[in-house]
């Protein structure tokens, strides 16, 4: 029915697939543009940048509406069509309604001004449905996001101390910020943020008011107020509405990032102006960081935010040069490239796989049947690993990894189809494998059928019995009832099938948790264990740190050494120049400093070789002098630790 609906509606259909066609390639020159532009401008300041952000994403909305004004049918054309269609003779076959299509078709050519592929009308009927969906379901995405947001205000939330709404009004007039704005705090949320236009609201974690210093608590406050000045809010909801109008279009999710990532730098330019030292607000930053890393899930602590950057740029480390973009576009270029040629071979493509099924069902060697997931296959040598790629609807890219003894056993068969068998389930394959110059190559279709014991057995783990997509999953990272067993004699028995299938992505076994408990971890959690592997973090890593002298490290200690880039060959460095006693913090504030061993050695030497290790990281950190610490001691300090410790607080103000 919608189909038919859609044929009344052809030229509008066909125009609107026109737009979203042409505006592929239109976004990847203007996202070229703009790199080009961005990668210029990157020593001037941020708004200028940002400006140049915005006015790229205009620019793809600004072509996409020229190309709909140029592309968009003459009414006069568009009601012939429907007229033409509508007066059609209908003849019954059976109880199928069979019209005149041949007519139509030759309708739909008359009033084509162009006979490219995407003119053709079942293909663009079936994009403009696929676009349909997908804004739809974006739409839905956001909504939802806004919904979520508002209830972060209406729950868990409670005022500020008194102390502290006096000082935030006093922000709020020094920014010249007339609207009025609600500060809260909220025991729902991680890091600050702002939600409302019209009434916004600050809300603030609870715990930030005991964990950071006051003056970091005034820079993270006037950065929210920066939003506000700036009306981010209002701007975000218009970058929501085109990601989800072209959510297909890989330049409009890049130009988006930028402007984020921009606008973010903005705000950061306006707490800095307020600290009045760029080093101060990045350690204000890194406090912030640290506290929602010890208080968030899984899915907010291993995403690539751009704390980093942001405090690069803080503390003046350039920016990416020309090629960095470039490559990031190039990227985009590709995607984009790939859309078209998918969508070009869209209908040819529909009635290949009709004439493979037909010719497999007659020769009753490769049967999948309905409900089986299915797909085209090829092989990838890794080593002496065979991987079989698998590719289709509900599946991309994903592959078995065979050891060398199952390919071996495979190319003893000389009958196809072949299958692969695992404990989840049966993949089919239809094909044969061919050694050539020492690799093993083949392709063709494939299906997947389900074992339903696994499925029933699998029901405890949460494991719906008609969900064939995750039991596929679970099948290629190989999740068999053995390795339950393991994990469960290790403690892991109350993990989900979506945890489970991480832990096959990435590489969770029995064999790693056993290596970790042997170096003197023997209760990490699935949830450490999980942030370890995306990190990745190695048992090789805490052993090479236990080497070095940096005792036995946390497991949080451990991740934060990833993400911070705090490697065994930082720390061994040092340790070769003969520092010792630096311990896992110092090593931390050295990184964030940006020093390394041969500067901390030159800073030790021609400057006080009578302090601790400790005490030198902050003066090489901060630059401090001999004279900085006469003039205190003038000021009748006389205990070293007390100087340096005011002296760091004077620096960071």
């Amino acid at each position: 029915m919608i189909e038919s609906q859609l044929v009344d509606l052809e030229p509008y259909v066909r125009t609107v697939t026109t737009v979203l066609i042409h505006s592929l390639w239109q976004g990847i020159l203007i996202g070229v543009l703009a790199a080009i532009a961005l990668t210029l401008l990157r020593s001037s300041n941020a708004q200028i940048r940002y400006a140049v952000s915005c006015s790229a994403m205009a620019a793809v909305i600004v072509a996409a509406a020229v190309t709909a004004v140029v592309v968009w049918p003459d009414m006069t054309v568009a009601v012939q069509h429907t007229s033409s269609m509508n007066d059609q003779p209908v003849r019954r076959e059976g109880n199928l309604d069979v019209s005149a299509q041949t007519d139509a078709s030759k309708v739909n050519d008359d009033i084509s001004p162009t006979n490219h592929w995407w003119s053709n009308p079942s293909f663009s009927r079936h994009v403009f449905m696929i676009w349909v969906a997908g804004v739809m379901l974006f739409s839905v995405y956001h909504l939802l996001g806004w919904r979520r947001a508002r209830g972060f205000v209406r729950r868990g939330t409670y005022p500020v101390p008194p102390e502290w709404q006096v000082r935030f009004e006093k922000l709020r007039e020094e920014l010249r910020l007339k609207k009025l704005v609600t500060l809260l705090r909220s025991s729902l949320v991680k890091v600050p943020c702002v939600v409302g236009w019209m009434k916004p609201v600050i809300l603030v974690p609870a715990s930030m008011f005991t964990l950071l210093s006051p003056s970091e608590i005034e820079m993270i406050l006037v950065h929210e107020l920066a939003h506000v000045r700036r009306y981010d809010v209002l701007i975000n909801l218009m970058q929501s509405a085109i990601e989800t109008m072209f959510f297909f279009n890989p330049a409009i999710w890049w130009l988006s990032r930028q402007i984020r990532i921009e606008r973010e730098d903005c705000c950061d330019d306006m707490a800095i102006s307020k600290a009045g030292s760029p080093l101060s607000y990045a350690r204000a930053l890194a406090n912030l960081e640290e506290l929602r890393m010890y208080k968030t899930s899984y899915g907010t602590a291993i995403s690539d935010a751009p704390l980093m950057h942001r405090i690069q740029r803080i503390v003046g480390i350039p920016r990416p040069r020309l090629y960095s973009a470039i490559l990031s576009l190039s990227g985009m270029l590709l995607i984009a490239s790939f859309i078209v040629v998918v969508l070009g071979s869209f209908s040819v493509s529909s009635k290949s796989a009709l004439q493979a099924s037909e010719n497999t069902q007659s020769a009753h060697i490769f049967e999948p049947e309905p409900g089986d997931l299915r797909g085209e296959w090829e092989t990838e040598m890794d080593g002496d690993q065979l991987k079989i790629l698998v590719y289709g609807r509900e599946s991309s890219g994903m592959s078995y990894v065979l050891a060398p003894d199952e390919v071996a056993d495979l190319m003893g068969q000389e009958t196809e189809p072949f299958q692969i068998v695992r404990d989840a389930g049966t993949l089919f394959l239809d094909g044969k494998l061919k050694e050539r110059r020492g690799k093993v190559d083949g392709s063709g279709n494939w299906y997947f059928r389900p074992d339903t014991a696994y499925m029933r057995f699998m029901g405890r783990y949460g494991l719906r019995g008609d969900d064939r997509q995750k039991t596929f999953s679970l099948a290629i990272r190989d999740i068999s009832r053995k390795y339950l067993s393991k994990m469960e004699e290790y403690g892991y028995s109350d993990l989900s099938v979506d945890q489970l299938i991480s832990a096959g992505v990435f590489h969770i076994s029995p064999e790693l948790v056993e290596e970790y408990r042997e170096l003197g971890y023997p209760d990490l959690t699935f949830q450490q264990l999980l942030s370890m592997q995306v990190q990745r973090v190695t048992p090789d890593d805490a052993r090479q740190f236990e080497k070095l002298g940096m005792g036995h490290l946390a497991p949080e200690q451990l991740i934060s050494a990833r993400i911070q880039g705090i490697t065994t060959e930082y720390v061994e460095s040092f340790r070769k120049a003969g520092f010792r006693d630096l311990t896992f913090k110092n090593f931390g504030t050295l990184h964030a400093f940006n020093l390394d061993a041969s500067d901390f050695e030159d800073c030790y030497r021609h400057r006080f070789l009578d302090l601790s290790q400790e005490n030198m990281v902050w003066v090489c950190g901060f630059g401090m002098t001999r004279e900085d610490i006469e003039e205190m001691k003038d000021r009748g300090y006389t205990d070293i630790d007390s100087i340096i410790s005011v002296l760091a607080k004077e620096y960071g103000k």
